[in-house]
């Protein structure tokens, strides 16, 4: 069995897309349970949302969990633009898992994502000249991946290309700008190396191995349930986009009230509110979206507060209509809801484009999940599901 621990739920949800792409059975959980016979095990361990202190405790005690069991290769899977504790959370595998180095490759090179001569770029655009520069919780000011990482006394880090010798006792970033790249650093592994990255370096050693399959499904095989509710929980462009393209094809949204937005506890009857103008759309239509829709604020304490918010709007709203699809943008944003809701487990069934996977609640029929990345476009073929949606 492969395990992959991720820093949050749409990076999970990724990965089991990834499996799913390759005919493996994936499955993701939220808490370590060794009753699985899945051929990749993804937990998610939301560490990008913890402090640094809490996310090595986490790490720490899910390895130490993992270490009791079998296992023929534990991946760690990072934001693809290294935001969270990435540097933390590696020193901490390569101390309980007690090997040498861990090769890196955080490119999405199909995604325009790629790290070249030390700098990481997106579509032609130096990182922090992207929308990445203004996430509220992770804003990022620099293109250099060694200062994205971070330092560490107690160990080196450097940037190679897929030519030079990877060093001991280091934790090396691995260029990469094609698929090719990414297949060369696959290659290179060895039992003294732990892999980490995004999703297409996780591909690519799945190929390397050669454990690619006949997929399972294809992504317009699918067909959604009859009422489905939109959360967007993302302040990217890409979401905007989205609920602006919404209203223009007369989707109910259904916005947070803003003062709501802006109180530093919830009030209960602006959350009522928000909720009976949810159900009252649902008994006129069978799609749904609800979104933030206000300026971007740089704070911790209140990007956290709105997850907890839409977490609770989200509770009574399912209390009150049989939603059959909940779709979710943004990781921290699903992260706290599936925990809020108190849901562990998710067999990936459908991956919809890369990164947007539709999941199965284990033991449950009745309700799909499907979550992406804040960070990426919602498919253009999402509009041809509205014909089963209404």
């Amino acid at each position: 069995m492969i395990v992959v621990i991720a820093d949050d739920l749409t990076g999970a949800a990724e990965i089991g897309g990834t499996g799913l792409r390759y005919g493996l059975v994936p499955e993701i959980q939220t808490y370590f349970s060794s009753d699985t016979e899945a051929d990749i095990l993804v937990i998610d361990a939301n560490t990008r949302s913890l402090t640094s202190e809490n996310a090595i405790l986490e790490t720490q005690r899910i390895l130490k969990q993992l270490k009791a069991f079998p296992i023929d290769l534990v991946y760690k899977k990072v934001d693809s633009v290294l935001r969270g504790h990435v540097l933390d959370e590696l020193q901490v595998f390569l101390t309980i898992l007690s090997k040498k180095s861990v090769l890196l490759v955080p490119a999405n090179p199909s995604m325009g994502k790629v790290v070249l001569q030390g700098m990481y770029w997106v579509d032609g655009k130096l990182l922090h000249e992207t929308g990445f520069s203004q996430d509220p919780e992770n804003s990022i000011g620099s293109s250099n991946v060694l200062e994205l990482l971070g330092t560490s006394k107690d160990i080196h880090t450097c940037v190679l290309s897929k030519r030079q010798a990877i060093p001991l006792n280091s934790i090396v970033i691995g260029e990469a700008a094609c698929k090719e790249d990414l297949l060369s650093w696959a290659s290179r592994l060895q039992d003294t190396l732990i892999p980490a990255g995004a999703a297409e370096f996780f591909a690519a050693i799945l190929e390397q191995k050669k454990l690619k399959r006949e997929p399972i499904k294809k992504g317009r095989e699918v067909c959604f349930g009859e009422n489905a509710l939109f959360v967007c929980g993302s302040s990217s462009q890409q979401s905007r986009e989205f609920v602006y393209e919404a209203r223009n094809k007369g989707i109910i949204v259904c916005n947070m009230p803003s003062r709501l937005f802006y109180s530093d506890h919830v009030i209960e009857s602006l959350l009522q509110q928000w909720v009976d103008e949810a159900v009252a759309a649902f008994e006129k239509t069978h799609w749904v979206v609800t979104a933030i829709d206000q300026p971007v604020i740089h704070n911790y304490s209140l990007s956290k507060r709105l997850r907890g918010y839409m977490a609770k709007f989200v509770k009574k709203v399912l209390q009150r209509v049989t939603v059959n699809e909940l779709l979710i943008e943004g990781g921290a944003t699903a992260s706290s809801i599936v925990r809020y809701l108190q849901w562990k487990q998710f067999i990936p069934v459908q991956e919809i484009s890369p990164g947007f996977v539709r999941m199965q609640l284990e033991g449950r029929g009745d309700i799909y999940l499907s979550i992406k990345p804040g960070s990426y476009k919602w498919p253009d073929s999402i509009w041809e599901h509205r014909s089963n949606l209404g």
